[in-house]
């Protein structure tokens, strides 16, 4: 393979690919090899005069020109709990996605850019486009929807042209924003909702005014330090404001919703002062969260759906003064800590949304209600009605956002924006291999790595393989045809991408637990159970419950072979919710598994993760285990990565996240010597950002990866010391880090922006995290050429992930930019 001398430019990481190559398979860990005396650079060409010199870019650290490669897929969606268009221009539309940042489309929906995606957090509660000028939008960060995946926010931003940019206006220490409203009359008048901290108390919460454009606040309606602001709603004319106030607050195995302190509340001066409804129609005794709305064209209609023991939807027709219940439908509201929203035709008061399981509409005020926009996917947080004909409206759910122009008659589901929650990642080793994750209520779904497809890795590449909410879709090591997949509570399947088959293998069919009591149970399944795979026999199969399944032969049938491996508290057990709701989904099930992994370099050797602290370890295959707790952390966090160690057998990595219990640091452990001894190595990691997973360098072992909840980290000295990795990865939470062994490729899972793989991690391994780093160059690895074939015609408008580089890849280091371009001569085969 003699190829001709490649030239580049470059500051710390370049690569060039020769042209008739493609992705390729590595070789063992290579020596770096210094760039020679052959490969000289040019003499710099003369520089053009100017009349101000350009400073010297200053370089970055090594490994800052590594890039992320962006596979989404757009396919499944994910979760929007804010949207907003424009009454002036039915082309403009933001939305907030639960973990992924602002998008924003200027061409009514046909393409999406993410316009909020480098600030320190990805999770949107609340948008809203000023009425009077397009260019400046609010936006509240913290999703305010707090089920078991919530993340969190720092505050409001606004922006005054157009998303270019974001400032920062305040209320940092709010964390989960539920709505803005903006004065129609007074741009500088706007007013902030705030949950606060829904997993502990707050003085953060409550209602929040501004009347100088945000440069300060006033917190006017506050009522205790566990209840929140759930929504606002205000009158056209922007001359009274509606605020609902929800007790909540989660544990790691609970949530209770609704207390004391609960109402509604009324302000007639833009927010300054508060009054508290009761009585006169209203439900007595303890309320949880409210949704609001007041229609645009009648100012005292009002409809408020309230959790309560005494019905759902109440209407007042007088502004307030007097209320009717009139519905106890439950499609009105099914879970009300996870919905409770509203809104109403602006020409129509009579005509209302109910923003649910399903999106419904009343045509009589409230009374009777039909389900809408049933082609759409399930799950609704959001909706935004055109107040000039209320024809155009715009809904956000699980699945993404869905836009109708005809008042609901028909409705377009939108598959283009890459804002999938991605619980794990899993990968398979054909080549091209294949890549899977399971998405938050999208289903799992697989897809190739290289599509063979110059147009990239479009939609229609991806497979789903398994419904409801996927969490783990893991390929068999053995027949790569076979991947195994699990959906809620151990639901496990195993589908076959050939045939189409799909077969059901879960250990065991428990009883129906009307009560979700899972003291009366035998076995227990966390939400998010855990699939893997005995790296010494591909064979076997493991799934967590409390704990661990084994089976040999697909699934046919299971062995247990491990006593419960958590701490089997039944005070954590009981059904979870109330005081007036309890939870019926199963995602608040405690005391349960949610990692195996089994060592790559000790055949018996599995290490198990539980929700409750405890992790669990057996030497010899199942037949003697040990339960072990960190010393000094804190009880009931989650053992999210319990991660062997490929190279040292003995040593494992974890994390434990604790922020369910309100504790937000990182805790990250390794062990020496199989759990007897743990050394934190939190380091530097950034006090607030708890680790979502850990893992360490499939080469090198001086290197450990971190996920956390705004980010992916990186150490060069086993944990001594932390460097920021994101590089060109936006914002997200990071749920999963996996290597793919046979390429040496890092494949991370998140949160909110769908799957990212960073290609050849051999550069990366040669570091030392020196800044002072001495050049080097790291060789191709094996390259295939591949046959690539597109069936589509011109350009393709819809999303595309990125394939991998096309060629075989030189990389190589050096420490400071050239003012030339440097020369690599390759010189032989």
């Amino acid at each position: 393979m003699n190829r001709t001398v490649f030239a580049f430019l470059c500051a710390l990481f370049c690569v060039g690919a020769a042209p008739a190559l493609a992705q390729q398979t590595p070789a063992p860990s290579p020596t770096p090899a210094t760039v020679g005396p052959k490969a000289t650079q040019p003499p710099p060409k003369p520089a053009k005069p100017t009349a101000t010199p350009s400073p010297t870019p200053t370089p970055g650290p090594p490994w800052s020109n590594a890039q992320w490669r962006e596979m989404g897929p757009a396919l499944p969606g994910g979760r929007v709990p804010a949207v907003a268009g424009s009454a002036k221009d039915p082309n403009l539309y933001y939305i907030g996605a639960a973990g992924g940042g602002v998008w924003k489309s200027g061409d009514g929906g046909e393409t999406w850019q993410a316009v909020f995606e480098k600030e320190k957090v990805a999770a949107i509660g609340a948008v809203a486009i000023d009425p009077n000028n397009n260019d400046t939008v609010w936006v509240g960060t913290g999703e305010s929807n707090p089920r078991n995946d919530v993340s969190y926010g720092d505050g409001v931003y606004k922006t005054t042209d157009g998303g270019q940019s974001f400032k920062r206006m305040g209320l940092e220490g709010t964390r989960h924003i539920s709505r803005i409203l903006i004065d129609p009359k007074d741009s500088n008048h706007v007013i902030v909702g705030a949950m606060g901290d829904v997993f502990g108390p707050s003085n953060d919460r409550g209602v929040y005014v501004t009347f100088d454009g945000g440069k300060t606040w006033s917190k006017t309606l506050f009522v205790s330090t566990q209840s929140g602001a759930s929504d606002l709603a205000m009158t056209a004319d922007g001359s009274q404001i509606y605020a609902g106030i929800w007790h909540f607050k989660r544990q790691p195995w609970t949530f209770e919703s609704g207390g004391p302190d609960d109402g509604l509340y009324k302000s007639t001066d833009g927010g300054k002062t508060w009054t508290r409804l009761t009585g006169h129609g209203l439900p007595d005794g303890i309320t949880g969260r409210i949704g609001l709305a007041v229609a645009p064209s009648d100012p005292k209609r009002v409809y408020a759906e309230i959790e309560s023991k005494s019905g759902i939807l109440w209407r007042s027709d007088d502004g307030g003064a007097n209320w009717t219940m009139i519905s106890n439908d439950t499609i009105v509201v099914q879970r009300p800590f996870y919905f409770s929203h509203i809104d109403v035709d602006p020409k129509d008061p009579n005509r209302v949304y109910a923003v649910s399981f399903q999106l419904a509409l009343s045509r009589d005020g409230g009374k009777k209600w039909t389900p809408i926009a049933q082609q759409v996917h399930v799950d609704y947080h959001a909706i935004w009605i055109a107040p000039n004909d209320g024809k155009r409206i715009i809904v956000g759910e699980d699945g993404g956002i869905a836009r109708t122009v005809d008042g609901g008659q028909h409705w377009f589901f939108d598959r283009n924006i890459p804002i999938g929650e991605v619980y794990h990642v899993g990968f398979s080793n054909e080549n091209p291999y294949w890549v899977c994750g399971g998405w938050q209520d999208n289903n799992g779904w697989c897809g190739p790595n290289n599509s063979l497809d110059p147009s990239g890795l479009l939609n229609k590449y991806w497979v789903g393989v398994a419904g409801g909410d996927g969490e783990w879709a893991v390929p068999d090591p053995i027949d790569p045809n076979w991947i195994w997949a699990d959906s809620e509570n151990g639901a496990v399947t195993v589908y076959n991408k050939s045939t189409k088959d799909t077969i059901f293998i879960q250990p065991y069919l428990a009883r129906s637990l009307a009560s979700y009591d899972l003291r009366l149970a035998k076995y227990r399944f966390n939400w998010d159970s855990p699939i893997a795979f005995a790296p010494w026999n591909g064979h076997l199969g493991w799934l967590g419950g409390n704990v661990v399944f084994q089976t040999s032969d697909r699934g046919r049938h299971w062995t247990v072979i491990s006593p419960d491996l958590t701490l089997n508290m039944k005070s954590h057990q009981i059904p979870s919710g109330g005081p007036l709701v309890h939870d019926v989904s199963g995602a608040e099930y405690s005391d349960t598994l949610i990692d195996i992994e089994g060592s790559t370099i000790a055949k018996g050797e599995i290490w198990t993760g539980a929700d409750d602290g405890v992790i669990g370890l057996t030497r010899d295959g199942g037949k003697h285990w040990k339960k072990m707790t960190i010393p000094g952390v804190p009880p009931y966090g989650r053992v999210e990565t319990v991660a062997p160690s490929a190279l040292h057998d003995g040593t494992a990595y974890v994390n434990i996240d604790r922020h369910r219990s309100a504790d937000y640091k990182p805790y990250v452990y390794v062990t020496h010597d199989f759990g007897a001894h743990w050394t934190n190595i939190n380091a530097n990691l950034p006090n607030d950002q708890y680790v979502r997973a850990v893992r360490e360098d499939l080469h090198n072992r001086n290197i450990v990866y971190a996920g956390t909840e705004a980010g992916m980290w990186i150490s060069f000295n086993a944990g001594q010391s932390w460097h920021d990795f994101r590089n060109n990865l936006p914002t997200v939470s990071v749920r999963d880090i996996r290597f793919q062994p046979h390429w040496d490729d890092l494949l991370i899972a998140t949160h909110g922006r769908a799957l990212y793989v960073m290609d050849d991690m051999r550069p990366i391994q040669h570091l030392n995290g020196d800044k002072n780093q001495s050049a080097f160059l790291v060789a191709p690895r094996t390259a295939y050429e591949y046959t690539l074939h597109s069936d589509d015609e011109g350009t393709y408008t819809d999303y595309t992930g990125n394939n991998p580089a096309y060629g075989a890849t030189v990389t190589f280091f050096q420490p400071l930019p050239m003012k030339g371009a440097p020369e690599i001569q390759i010189l032989d085969a």
